[in-house]
Protein backbone atom coordinates (compact mmCIF):
# COMPACT_ATOMS: atom_id res chain seq x y z
CA UNK A 1 0.00 0.00 0.00
CA UNK A 2 1.65 3.94 -0.86
CA UNK A 3 2.64 6.24 1.71
CA UNK A 4 0.91 9.27 2.24
CA UNK A 5 2.53 12.36 1.70
CA UNK A 6 3.81 14.04 4.80
CA UNK A 7 1.82 17.91 3.44
CA UNK A 8 2.93 18.98 6.63
CA UNK A 9 6.42 18.82 6.22
CA UNK A 10 6.17 21.16 3.55
CA UNK A 11 6.68 24.20 5.85
CA UNK A 12 9.78 24.57 7.95
CA UNK A 13 9.72 25.18 11.92
CA UNK A 14 9.44 29.28 11.73
CA UNK A 15 6.19 29.04 8.82
CA UNK A 16 4.18 25.96 10.63
CA UNK A 17 3.71 29.03 13.39
CA UNK A 18 2.95 31.72 10.79
CA UNK A 19 0.67 28.97 9.42
CA UNK A 20 -1.44 28.31 12.48
CA UNK A 21 -1.77 32.23 12.81
CA UNK A 22 -2.66 32.63 10.01
CA UNK A 23 -5.57 30.27 9.48
CA UNK A 24 -6.46 29.64 12.95
CA UNK A 25 -5.51 33.09 14.86
CA UNK A 26 -7.70 32.29 17.75
CA UNK A 27 -6.52 28.90 18.18
CA UNK A 28 -9.81 27.32 18.65
CA UNK A 29 -10.41 23.67 18.90
CA UNK A 30 -10.24 22.43 15.30
CA UNK A 31 -9.66 19.50 13.65
CA UNK A 32 -7.56 20.35 10.90
CA UNK A 33 -5.45 22.07 13.49
CA UNK A 34 -5.33 18.69 15.35
CA UNK A 35 -4.86 17.14 12.02
CA UNK A 36 -1.51 19.66 11.41
CA UNK A 37 -0.07 19.01 14.67
CA UNK A 38 -0.12 15.64 14.33
CA UNK A 39 1.65 15.53 11.24
CA UNK A 40 4.20 18.16 12.28
CA UNK A 41 5.27 16.05 15.09
CA UNK A 42 5.42 13.19 13.00
CA UNK A 43 7.87 14.82 10.92
CA UNK A 44 8.84 11.96 8.34
CA UNK A 45 7.64 12.78 4.30
CA UNK A 46 6.01 9.89 4.04
CA UNK A 47 3.31 8.07 5.98
CA UNK A 48 2.23 5.24 6.34
CA UNK A 49 -1.81 4.44 5.70
CA UNK A 50 -1.86 2.60 9.07
CA UNK A 51 -0.25 5.35 10.93
CA UNK A 52 -3.11 7.51 8.99
CA UNK A 53 -5.78 5.69 10.60
CA UNK A 54 -3.64 5.64 14.10
CA UNK A 55 -4.33 9.36 13.99
CA UNK A 56 -7.66 9.46 12.62
CA UNK A 57 -8.90 7.42 15.70
CA UNK A 58 -7.63 10.32 18.19
CA UNK A 59 -9.01 12.95 15.64
CA UNK A 60 -12.10 10.92 15.48
CA UNK A 61 -12.08 8.51 18.75
CA UNK A 62 -15.80 7.58 18.38
CA UNK A 63 -15.99 6.44 14.82
CA UNK A 64 -12.60 5.02 14.75
CA UNK A 65 -13.37 1.73 14.28
CA UNK A 66 -15.11 2.01 10.91
CA UNK A 67 -12.40 4.46 9.71
CA UNK A 68 -10.46 1.48 8.25
CA UNK A 69 -13.69 -0.29 6.17
CA UNK A 70 -14.97 3.02 4.55
CA UNK A 71 -12.96 3.82 1.24
CA UNK A 72 -13.93 7.69 1.61
CA UNK A 73 -13.78 8.87 5.10
CA UNK A 74 -13.80 11.84 7.19
CA UNK A 75 -10.34 11.45 7.28
CA UNK A 76 -9.27 12.10 4.06
CA UNK A 77 -11.79 14.96 3.52
CA UNK A 78 -10.00 16.64 6.42
CA UNK A 79 -6.71 15.97 4.97
CA UNK A 80 -7.59 17.27 1.60
CA UNK A 81 -8.92 20.10 3.31
CA UNK A 82 -5.80 20.54 5.28
CA UNK A 83 -3.61 20.11 2.14
CA UNK A 84 -5.80 23.32 0.45
CA UNK A 85 -4.79 25.28 3.27
CA UNK A 86 -0.98 24.82 3.50
CA UNK A 87 -1.34 26.06 -0.75
CA UNK A 88 -3.27 28.87 0.08
CA UNK A 89 -0.88 29.53 2.76
CA UNK A 90 2.34 29.29 0.55
CA UNK A 91 0.76 31.75 -2.30
CA UNK A 92 -0.93 34.27 0.36
CA UNK A 93 0.68 37.78 0.56
CA UNK A 94 1.92 37.18 4.17
CA UNK A 95 3.82 34.26 3.25
CA UNK A 96 5.46 35.77 0.30
CA UNK A 97 6.20 39.60 1.09
CA UNK A 98 7.89 38.06 4.13
CA UNK A 99 9.85 35.02 3.23
CA UNK A 100 13.51 35.95 3.68
CA UNK A 101 14.69 33.92 0.30
CA UNK A 102 11.81 34.38 -2.14
CA UNK A 103 12.50 37.48 -4.25
CA UNK A 104 10.30 40.14 -5.08
CA UNK A 105 10.77 39.86 -8.50
CA UNK A 106 9.42 36.44 -8.30
CA UNK A 107 6.86 36.88 -5.63
CA UNK A 108 5.24 39.82 -7.55
CA UNK A 109 5.25 37.16 -10.81
CA UNK A 110 2.87 34.53 -7.88
CA UNK A 111 0.81 38.16 -7.22
CA UNK A 112 0.29 38.79 -10.49
CA UNK A 113 -1.05 36.06 -11.58
CA UNK A 114 -3.25 35.63 -8.50
CA UNK A 115 -4.59 39.61 -9.43
CA UNK A 116 -5.44 37.91 -12.79
CA UNK A 117 -7.46 34.78 -11.41
CA UNK A 118 -9.20 37.00 -9.30
CA UNK A 119 -10.88 39.62 -11.47
CA UNK A 120 -11.68 36.23 -13.05
CA UNK A 121 -13.53 34.97 -10.59
CA UNK A 122 -15.34 38.34 -10.22
CA UNK A 123 -15.82 38.96 -13.66
CA UNK A 124 -17.13 35.50 -14.96
CA UNK A 125 -19.67 35.20 -11.90
CA UNK A 126 -21.52 38.71 -12.88
CA UNK A 127 -19.39 40.60 -10.31
CA UNK A 128 -17.89 43.84 -12.84
CA UNK A 129 -17.55 47.13 -12.06
CA UNK A 130 -14.75 48.60 -9.74
CA UNK A 131 -13.28 45.50 -7.64
CA UNK A 132 -12.34 43.53 -11.19
CA UNK A 133 -11.33 46.86 -13.11
CA UNK A 134 -9.14 47.85 -10.13
CA UNK A 135 -7.64 43.90 -9.68
CA UNK A 136 -6.77 43.84 -13.27
CA UNK A 137 -5.06 47.81 -13.11
CA UNK A 138 -3.14 46.39 -10.31
CA UNK A 139 -1.96 43.51 -11.99
CA UNK A 140 -0.97 45.36 -15.35
CA UNK A 141 1.32 47.86 -12.85
CA UNK A 142 3.05 44.77 -11.11
CA UNK A 143 3.63 43.28 -14.84
CA UNK A 144 4.70 46.49 -15.88
CA UNK A 145 7.21 47.54 -13.29
CA UNK A 146 8.72 43.93 -13.14
CA UNK A 147 8.69 43.72 -17.04
CA UNK A 148 6.84 40.29 -16.93
CA UNK A 149 5.99 40.80 -20.56
CA UNK A 150 3.80 37.27 -21.19
CA UNK A 151 1.74 37.75 -18.79
CA UNK A 152 1.45 42.01 -19.31
CA UNK A 153 0.76 41.14 -23.08
CA UNK A 154 -2.61 38.53 -21.76
CA UNK A 155 -3.21 41.16 -19.12
CA UNK A 156 -3.78 43.81 -21.54
CA UNK A 157 -5.68 41.42 -24.12
CA UNK A 158 -8.35 41.32 -21.34
CA UNK A 159 -8.75 44.78 -20.75
CA UNK A 160 -8.75 45.57 -24.66
CA UNK A 161 -11.92 43.34 -24.79
CA UNK A 162 -13.55 45.20 -22.28
CA UNK A 163 -12.36 49.07 -22.77
CA UNK A 164 -13.25 48.15 -26.51
CA UNK A 165 -16.92 47.81 -25.46
CA UNK A 166 -17.53 50.96 -23.41
CA UNK A 167 -15.03 53.51 -25.07
CA UNK A 168 -15.03 52.00 -28.67
CA UNK A 169 -12.51 52.00 -31.81
CA UNK A 170 -9.89 54.69 -30.57
CA UNK A 171 -9.33 52.54 -26.70
CA UNK A 172 -9.12 49.20 -29.33
CA UNK A 173 -6.58 50.83 -31.70
CA UNK A 174 -4.98 52.20 -28.48
CA UNK A 175 -4.52 49.02 -26.61
CA UNK A 176 -3.48 47.52 -29.46
CA UNK A 177 -0.50 49.41 -30.50
CA UNK A 178 0.44 48.67 -26.60
CA UNK A 179 0.09 45.25 -26.90
CA UNK A 180 2.27 45.34 -30.08
CA UNK A 181 4.88 47.57 -28.32
CA UNK A 182 5.11 44.90 -25.84
CA UNK A 183 5.46 41.90 -27.92
CA UNK A 184 8.28 43.49 -29.32
CA UNK A 185 9.82 43.59 -25.83
CA UNK A 186 9.08 40.25 -24.92
CA UNK A 187 10.80 38.85 -28.41
CA UNK A 188 13.68 40.94 -27.22
CA UNK A 189 14.37 39.36 -24.36
CA UNK A 190 13.53 35.79 -25.34
CA UNK A 191 16.44 36.61 -27.58
CA UNK A 192 18.76 37.78 -25.03
CA UNK A 193 18.33 34.68 -22.94
CA UNK A 194 18.62 32.62 -26.04
CA UNK A 195 21.74 34.04 -26.61
CA UNK A 196 22.53 33.79 -22.92
CA UNK A 197 22.38 29.98 -22.91
CA UNK A 198 23.85 29.42 -26.40
CA UNK A 199 27.53 31.32 -24.47
CA UNK A 200 26.86 29.31 -21.37
CA UNK A 201 26.50 25.61 -23.09
CA UNK A 202 29.54 26.44 -25.33
CA UNK A 203 31.66 27.13 -22.12
CA UNK A 204 30.15 24.78 -19.58
CA UNK A 205 29.48 21.70 -21.94
CA UNK A 206 32.75 21.82 -24.20
CA UNK A 207 36.02 20.55 -22.80
CA UNK A 208 37.94 22.75 -25.07
CA UNK A 209 35.85 25.77 -26.26
CA UNK A 210 37.53 27.59 -29.65
CA UNK A 211 37.76 31.02 -27.80
CA UNK A 212 38.36 32.56 -30.92
CA UNK A 213 35.23 31.14 -32.04
CA UNK A 214 33.21 32.28 -29.07
CA UNK A 215 34.67 35.88 -29.27
CA UNK A 216 33.47 36.36 -32.66
CA UNK A 217 30.15 35.44 -31.75
CA UNK A 218 30.01 37.51 -28.44
CA UNK A 219 31.32 40.51 -30.90
CA UNK A 220 28.33 39.80 -33.18
CA UNK A 221 25.86 39.52 -30.49
CA UNK A 222 26.80 42.32 -28.30
CA UNK A 223 26.31 44.42 -31.09
CA UNK A 224 22.63 42.97 -31.47
CA UNK A 225 21.91 43.26 -28.20
CA UNK A 226 22.57 47.27 -28.43
CA UNK A 227 20.16 46.99 -31.26
CA UNK A 228 17.71 45.32 -29.14
CA UNK A 229 17.74 47.45 -26.27
CA UNK A 230 17.93 50.82 -28.72
CA UNK A 231 14.35 49.70 -29.76
CA UNK A 232 12.88 47.91 -26.36
CA UNK A 233 14.25 49.37 -23.05
CA UNK A 234 13.84 46.52 -21.94
CA UNK A 235 16.07 45.90 -18.48
CA UNK A 236 16.95 42.36 -19.24
CA UNK A 237 18.15 42.96 -22.72
CA UNK A 238 20.29 44.81 -20.86
CA UNK A 239 21.16 43.02 -18.33
CA UNK A 240 22.50 40.64 -20.41
CA UNK A 241 24.43 42.78 -22.53
CA UNK A 242 26.69 44.30 -20.17
CA UNK A 243 26.75 40.10 -18.84
CA UNK A 244 28.04 39.23 -22.39
CA UNK A 245 30.40 42.13 -22.50
CA UNK A 246 32.07 41.23 -19.19
CA UNK A 247 33.17 37.81 -20.51
CA UNK A 248 33.67 39.66 -23.99
CA UNK A 249 36.46 41.71 -22.50
CA UNK A 250 38.01 39.11 -19.89
CA UNK A 251 38.41 36.47 -23.17
CA UNK A 252 40.78 39.85 -24.58
CA UNK A 253 42.30 40.28 -21.53
CA UNK A 254 40.93 43.66 -21.06
CA UNK A 255 40.43 43.71 -17.32
CA UNK A 256 39.61 47.20 -16.81
CA UNK A 257 37.26 47.25 -19.43
CA UNK A 258 35.54 44.07 -17.93
CA UNK A 259 35.74 45.66 -14.16
CA UNK A 260 33.72 48.97 -15.91
CA UNK A 261 30.97 46.52 -17.49
CA UNK A 262 30.95 45.09 -14.18
CA UNK A 263 30.33 47.97 -12.24
CA UNK A 264 27.35 48.96 -15.12
CA UNK A 265 25.75 45.58 -14.75
CA UNK A 266 25.77 45.91 -10.56
CA UNK A 267 23.91 49.53 -10.98
CA UNK A 268 21.19 48.33 -13.55
CA UNK A 269 20.76 44.88 -10.75
CA UNK A 270 20.59 47.43 -8.18
CA UNK A 271 17.94 50.20 -10.23
CA UNK A 272 15.84 47.93 -12.56
CA UNK A 273 12.76 45.47 -10.35
CA UNK A 274 13.02 43.31 -13.27
CA UNK A 275 16.15 42.23 -12.73
CA UNK A 276 17.12 42.57 -9.10
CA UNK A 277 18.18 39.15 -7.33
CA UNK A 278 20.75 38.37 -5.04
CA UNK A 279 22.13 35.85 -7.17
CA UNK A 280 22.75 38.37 -9.67
CA UNK A 281 24.19 40.34 -7.21
CA UNK A 282 26.54 37.82 -5.86
CA UNK A 283 27.29 37.09 -10.04
CA UNK A 284 28.33 40.76 -10.39
CA UNK A 285 30.51 40.97 -6.86
CA UNK A 286 32.18 37.56 -8.34
CA UNK A 287 33.03 39.12 -12.16
CA UNK A 288 34.26 41.77 -10.23
CA UNK A 289 36.83 39.67 -8.03
CA UNK A 290 37.94 37.83 -10.88
CA UNK A 291 38.87 41.08 -12.59
CA UNK A 292 40.36 42.46 -9.36
CA UNK A 293 42.19 38.70 -9.75
CA UNK A 294 43.54 39.34 -13.39
CA UNK A 295 44.57 42.84 -12.11
CA UNK A 296 46.66 41.38 -9.53
CA UNK A 297 44.56 43.07 -6.62
CA UNK A 298 43.64 40.54 -4.58
CA UNK A 299 42.52 42.52 -1.18
CA UNK A 300 39.98 43.85 -3.59
CA UNK A 301 39.19 40.76 -4.80
CA UNK A 302 38.71 39.45 -1.14
CA UNK A 303 36.33 42.56 -0.37
CA UNK A 304 34.43 42.09 -3.53
CA UNK A 305 33.99 38.37 -2.97
CA UNK A 306 32.58 39.53 0.75
CA UNK A 307 29.45 40.66 -0.61
CA UNK A 308 28.33 37.52 -2.03
CA UNK A 309 26.00 36.48 0.13
CA UNK A 310 24.36 33.23 -1.00
CA UNK A 311 20.60 33.80 -0.42
CA UNK A 312 19.59 30.46 -1.11
CA UNK A 313 22.41 28.63 -0.14
CA UNK A 314 23.65 25.85 -3.04
CA UNK A 315 26.62 24.18 -1.51
CA UNK A 316 27.77 24.24 -5.20
CA UNK A 317 27.39 28.11 -5.77
CA UNK A 318 28.92 28.44 -2.19
CA UNK A 319 32.17 26.40 -3.35
CA UNK A 320 32.82 27.99 -6.43
CA UNK A 321 33.39 31.68 -5.24
CA UNK A 322 34.98 29.75 -1.84
CA UNK A 323 37.62 28.42 -3.69
CA UNK A 324 38.49 31.24 -6.12
CA UNK A 325 38.82 32.56 -2.46
CA UNK A 326 41.14 29.56 -1.51
CA UNK A 327 43.54 30.56 -4.80
CA UNK A 328 43.58 34.17 -3.85
CA UNK A 329 45.17 33.25 -0.22
CA UNK A 330 47.34 30.76 -1.67
CA UNK A 331 48.46 33.68 -3.59
CA UNK A 332 49.33 35.69 -1.23
CA UNK A 333 51.41 32.98 0.64
CA UNK A 334 48.37 32.96 3.63
CA UNK A 335 49.00 28.80 3.32
CA UNK A 336 47.60 27.88 7.13
CA UNK A 337 44.22 29.94 6.24
CA UNK A 338 44.00 28.74 2.47
CA UNK A 339 44.41 25.26 3.80
CA UNK A 340 41.60 25.68 6.56
CA UNK A 341 39.16 27.53 4.04
CA UNK A 342 40.05 24.16 1.27
CA UNK A 343 39.27 21.91 3.98
CA UNK A 344 35.74 23.57 4.93
CA UNK A 345 35.07 23.59 1.00
CA UNK A 346 35.52 19.74 0.80
CA UNK A 347 33.71 18.90 4.20
CA UNK A 348 30.50 21.10 3.11
CA UNK A 349 30.83 19.36 -0.97
CA UNK A 350 27.05 17.25 -1.05
CA UNK A 351 28.12 13.29 -1.90
CA UNK A 352 26.71 13.78 -5.10
CA UNK A 353 29.47 16.52 -6.18
CA UNK A 354 31.49 16.87 -9.31
CA UNK A 355 34.10 14.39 -9.66
CA UNK A 356 36.40 17.22 -11.64
CA UNK A 357 35.49 19.67 -8.71
CA UNK A 358 36.43 17.03 -5.92
CA UNK A 359 39.23 16.28 -7.65
CA UNK A 360 40.44 20.15 -8.56
CA UNK A 361 40.34 20.69 -5.07
CA UNK A 362 42.61 17.89 -4.13
CA UNK A 363 45.39 19.25 -6.20
CA UNK A 364 44.81 22.65 -4.80
CA UNK A 365 45.79 21.03 -1.84
CA UNK A 366 48.60 19.13 -3.54
CA UNK A 367 49.85 22.74 -4.06
CA UNK A 368 49.62 24.57 -0.64
CA UNK A 369 51.54 21.41 0.49
CA UNK A 370 54.36 22.16 -1.80
CA UNK A 371 54.53 25.49 -1.19
CA UNK A 372 54.55 24.73 2.57
CA UNK A 373 57.74 22.45 1.88
CA UNK A 374 55.75 18.86 2.98
CA UNK A 375 56.12 17.28 -0.27
CA UNK A 376 55.65 14.09 1.25
CA UNK A 377 52.53 14.68 1.92
CA UNK A 378 52.00 16.70 -1.75
CA UNK A 379 53.33 13.72 -3.33
CA UNK A 380 50.95 11.20 -1.71
CA UNK A 381 47.92 13.27 -3.22
CA UNK A 382 49.47 13.43 -6.61
CA UNK A 383 49.70 9.27 -6.43
CA UNK A 384 45.89 9.13 -6.28
CA UNK A 385 44.37 8.77 -9.64
CA UNK A 386 42.73 12.35 -9.94
CA UNK A 387 40.13 12.74 -12.49
CA UNK A 388 41.10 16.21 -13.57
CA UNK A 389 43.89 14.14 -15.44
CA UNK A 390 41.38 14.01 -17.94
CA UNK A 391 41.42 17.48 -19.14
CA UNK A 392 44.36 16.96 -21.53
CA UNK A 393 44.87 20.67 -22.26
CA UNK A 394 44.29 22.15 -18.73
CA UNK A 395 44.50 20.68 -15.34
CA UNK A 396 46.41 17.18 -16.87
CA UNK A 397 49.64 19.53 -17.82
CA UNK A 398 49.47 21.17 -13.84
CA UNK A 399 48.88 17.76 -12.42
CA UNK A 400 51.96 17.16 -15.01
CA UNK A 401 53.94 20.07 -13.87
CA UNK A 402 53.96 19.67 -10.56
CA UNK A 403 55.20 15.92 -10.48
CA UNK A 404 57.84 17.14 -12.23
CA UNK A 405 59.03 19.76 -9.63
CA UNK A 406 58.38 17.31 -7.00
CA UNK A 407 61.19 15.64 -8.85
CA UNK A 408 63.25 17.97 -9.75
CA UNK A 409 63.07 19.22 -6.03
CA UNK A 410 64.29 15.98 -5.35
CA UNK A 411 66.71 15.63 -8.14
CA UNK A 412 65.10 12.16 -9.30
CA UNK A 413 66.65 10.75 -12.35
CA UNK A 414 63.42 10.51 -13.42
CA UNK A 415 62.35 14.31 -13.78
CA UNK A 416 64.66 14.14 -17.55
CA UNK A 417 62.01 11.15 -18.65
CA UNK A 418 58.66 13.18 -17.54
CA UNK A 419 60.19 16.60 -19.04
CA UNK A 420 60.28 14.77 -22.03
CA UNK A 421 56.97 13.05 -22.49
CA UNK A 422 55.27 15.88 -21.41
CA UNK A 423 57.02 18.12 -24.40
CA UNK A 424 55.97 14.80 -26.42
CA UNK A 425 52.30 14.74 -25.43
CA UNK A 426 52.02 18.88 -26.37
CA UNK A 427 53.39 18.23 -29.32
CA UNK A 428 50.55 15.75 -30.19
CA UNK A 429 47.43 18.27 -28.93
CA UNK A 430 45.71 20.42 -31.01
CA UNK A 431 44.73 22.64 -28.11
CA UNK A 432 47.65 24.18 -26.10
CA UNK A 433 48.50 26.91 -24.43
CA UNK A 434 51.65 28.46 -25.42
CA UNK A 435 52.79 29.29 -22.20
CA UNK A 436 52.88 25.42 -21.34
CA UNK A 437 54.24 24.65 -24.32
CA UNK A 438 56.78 26.62 -24.30
CA UNK A 439 57.67 26.32 -20.37
CA UNK A 440 57.47 22.48 -21.04
CA UNK A 441 60.53 23.09 -23.55
CA UNK A 442 62.24 24.91 -21.09
CA UNK A 443 61.90 21.88 -18.53
CA UNK A 444 62.88 19.46 -21.05
CA UNK A 445 66.04 21.35 -22.02
CA UNK A 446 66.98 22.25 -18.37
CA UNK A 447 66.32 18.41 -17.57
CA UNK A 448 68.85 17.03 -19.83
CA UNK A 449 71.72 18.60 -18.21
CA UNK A 450 70.32 17.57 -14.85
CA UNK A 451 68.57 21.50 -14.00
CA UNK A 452 72.33 22.88 -14.15
CA UNK A 453 70.85 25.90 -14.25
CA UNK A 454 73.93 28.16 -15.35
CA UNK A 455 73.95 26.67 -18.52
CA UNK A 456 70.45 28.25 -19.58
CA UNK A 457 70.79 31.62 -17.64
CA UNK A 458 70.64 33.25 -20.90
CA UNK A 459 67.65 31.58 -22.06
CA UNK A 460 65.69 31.75 -19.14
CA UNK A 461 66.26 35.58 -19.12
CA UNK A 462 64.64 35.50 -22.50
CA UNK A 463 61.86 33.95 -21.59
CA UNK A 464 61.19 35.32 -18.20
CA UNK A 465 61.04 38.71 -20.25
CA UNK A 466 57.76 37.11 -22.00
CA UNK A 467 56.09 34.70 -19.24
CA UNK A 468 56.63 38.68 -17.04
CA UNK A 469 53.92 40.17 -19.50
CA UNK A 470 50.50 41.12 -18.24
CA UNK A 471 49.03 40.13 -21.87
CA UNK A 472 49.02 38.23 -24.54
CA UNK A 473 49.54 34.61 -24.88
CA UNK A 474 52.46 33.82 -22.99
CA UNK A 475 50.74 35.89 -19.66
CA UNK A 476 50.09 33.91 -16.51
CA UNK A 477 46.24 33.16 -15.93
CA UNK A 478 45.75 33.12 -12.23
CA UNK A 479 42.91 31.57 -12.44
CA UNK A 480 43.39 28.93 -14.68
CA UNK A 481 45.42 25.58 -14.19
CA UNK A 482 48.77 26.77 -13.39
CA UNK A 483 48.51 27.47 -9.61
CA UNK A 484 52.28 27.77 -8.99
CA UNK A 485 53.97 30.03 -11.49
CA UNK A 486 56.26 27.77 -13.37
CA UNK A 487 58.71 30.37 -14.28
CA UNK A 488 59.12 31.73 -10.31
CA UNK A 489 59.28 28.22 -9.17
CA UNK A 490 62.51 28.12 -11.56
CA UNK A 491 63.59 31.55 -10.81
CA UNK A 492 63.69 30.64 -7.11
CA UNK A 493 65.44 27.50 -6.95
CA UNK A 494 68.18 28.78 -9.27
CA UNK A 495 68.64 31.73 -8.45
Amino acid sequence: MKAIRNIATLLKKHEAQRFINYLYPQQKPDKTLELFRLLRAHKRKKISVQEMQEFGKKIYPIAGRDLKSRPTNRLDVLHHRLREDVLDFLTSNSFLKNHPVLEPLHAAQVEIKKKWAQQYILRFTGRTGEPADSLLDEAIALAKKYEYYNELIKLIQTRRLERAYRFGERELNKTTAEIKRYEKCERAVRRANEIYYRILIWQKFHANPDKKKLRAYEKKVIKELHRLHAQTKASEVLYFLRYIEIDFYQQRQQYDKAREACIQLLNIVYHYPAVQTRPRFDYVFGNLAQCHVYEGDYSKALDALSEIHYLTHQPLDWAESKEMETRILFYQRKYQEAMRLLNKIIKKLPEDAEPVRVSRLHFIRACILFAQENKEAAKKIMERKLYIRKDKTGWNIAVRMLELMLLTEEKSVRSFRMAKHLKKFLLTQEKKSTRDTMLAALFFQMSKNNFMFRNYKEQFRRTQKLFSMQKGKYAWNPLGHELIKYDAWLKKIYS
